[in-house]
């Protein structure tokens, strides 16, 4: 994913750099044959450079899943369960937030005004530091999500055959 953000990025500024190494190609090597093939050549490394940063950063997320199917496999639950106990932090964190506290400031709402007596709001969370951990897990499922749909084998790493 990060390889071919990096690549389109990569790609769509190769030709905003180029006309400015032409520019300069031009004043130094005054030959516009030489120039151009000097112009290509710079291309063909800057194209070669990309690729190296790509296969670079692929294998690195290979490493990644690999380390995460194997702390996911893992038989201890304070190695393979840190992931669901998150995201279980984060349900609760929103289900107060958006439901339980809500439905107490309301329900100590009436109850005060029918007693007479001021209660205490509950108090909130920060559900922007909740939503970014949840946006980054439910992230991640939702890759693992396109990758079946895709027909790839989150085992492999490679097109699964489809039958």
């Amino acid at each position: 994913m990060a390889a071919g953000i990096i690549g389109s990025i990569a790609a769509s500024l190769l030709p905003d750099i180029m006309p400015t190494i032409g520019k300069i190609l031009d004043r130094v090597i005054p030959d516009p044959v030489e120039a151009q093939k000097v112009q290509i050549q710079i291309a063909q490394a800057m194209a070669d450079r990309e690729r190296a940063l790509a296969d670079m950063l692929a294998k690195q997320n290979e490493q990644q899943a690999a380390i995460n199917l194997a702390e996911a496999q893992n038989p201890s639950f304070w190695t393979s369960g840190w992931r669901p106990a998150v995201a279980w932090v984060c349900v609760f964190g929103f289900a107060y937030s958006f439901v339980l506290a809500p439905m107490v400031a309301w329900g100590a709402a009436i109850l005060g005004t029918a007693l007479g007596v001021a209660f205490p709001s509950p108090p909130t969370l920060d559900n922007g530091s909740l939503l970014a951990l949840l946006t980054g897990l439910l992230g991640l499922s939702g890759l693992k999500t396109a990758e079946r749909i895709g027909g790839v084998d989150p085992n492999v790493g490679t097109k699964a055959v489809k039958r």
